[in-house]
This record gives structure tokens, sequence and C-alpha cells, in this order.
């Protein structure tokens, strides 16, 4: 907000009716174009690569979103069958409706009373720190065919995985093995 503000009282003071060298009708257009360009350099140089700044976002709602996607975005006719599953908590939160609400093919959220269909290739996505009567309750629910997909997406360190996915049917399976 600061370099609009300055914008702002740069033109204001640009507008004064003070006597004036010639030299200073160029000095406010001078400092607009210097503002933007040191703007631009930040939010798109040093900000996008920063840690600090994308620890401000929702990592594991974005990546959740992100897989909840992938069935849309294949070429593959088989893969966009697939049928996407978030826990209940997970898909009603505003970060993961608004990135999944231009799809035709809704993702579902996962309940202890949802019924999966039993030939459909299903993909379910859990975040990385849930418990394990969770992930046995999902590894239930998808039965002995079902599969742990890794690598997972992970912070952008490396360091720590964001989701935990179980896919079930050879669809399912190609589609979250593609990066």
């Amino acid at each position: 907000t600061l370099a609009p503000a300055c914008a702002i009282a740069g033109w204001g003071l640009n507008r004064l009716q003070l006597p004036r060298l010639s030299w200073q009708r160029w000095l406010s257009p001078a400092a607009l174009l210097f503002s933007m360009a040191f703007n631009l350099w930040i939010y798109f140089g040093l900000m996008p690569g920063d840690p600090r700044v994308y620890g401000k976002f929702d990592r594991v709602e974005t990546v959740m979103a992100q897989i909840a996607r992938k069935p849309a975005h294949s070429t593959d006719p088989a893969q966009r069958q697939v049928a996407v599953y978030l826990l209940k908590e997970w898909a009603s939160r505003e970060t993961v409706r608004f990135l999944t609400a231009d799809l035709r093919q809704p993702m579902y959220a996962l309940t202890s009373s949802t019924r999966l269909p039993a030939d459909a290739d299903v993909v379910i996505v859990l975040p990385a720190q849930a418990n394990a009567e969770t992930v046995a309750f999902v590894q239930a629910m998808l039965g002995p065919t079902a599969i742990e997909i890794t690598p997972t997406p992970t912070l952008p360190s490396g360091s720590e995985p964001l989701v935990r996915i179980f896919a079930r049917g050879a669809a399912a399976i190609a589609l979250m093995s593609e990066p």
C-alpha cells in the first residue's frame, strides 16, 4: 500500500500551483516510474522465492485444490473420470472452494458415511499430518488395491510433505503419478 500512497501524494504535490523549474515537472513521473519498477522487482523478483512469503499462504489447501483440478486438465479420457475426495473439513475451506469453483466435475467431501463407487477410479487426499485412524479409515474405504502415491508435494525446501495421496484404479494411479 505504500507505493500507491506515495504515488497519490506525489500526484497531489505535482498539481499544486507552485512556481517550478523545468526539471521539476519530470520529477514526479520519474519517481512514479522508479517506484513501479522497484515494486515489480520486489513482487516478482524477490518474493516468489522467499520462504517467508510462501509461508503466509495455506500451502496444504492450495495443494489439495491443485490435486482436485488434475482430472479436469488431463488429456486422457479415463483420467478425466477420476473422482477426487477430500476430508469434509478440508473440502469446505475457502481456499479449496475458490480454487475449484470452476470445475465441471466436482471434488467430493469425504465423511464417515460416504460410500465410494465400487469400480470407480478414486483419489483421496489427506493432510500430511492426518492421524493413523484417519489413514486406516481411508485405506479401508479404498480396499486392498489402493496404493499411497509417493513422492507428494512438499514445502519449497523439500523438507516436509504437505499431503498424503491414496489412489485406487489404473487411471487414478497414473494421474497422480504425473508431476
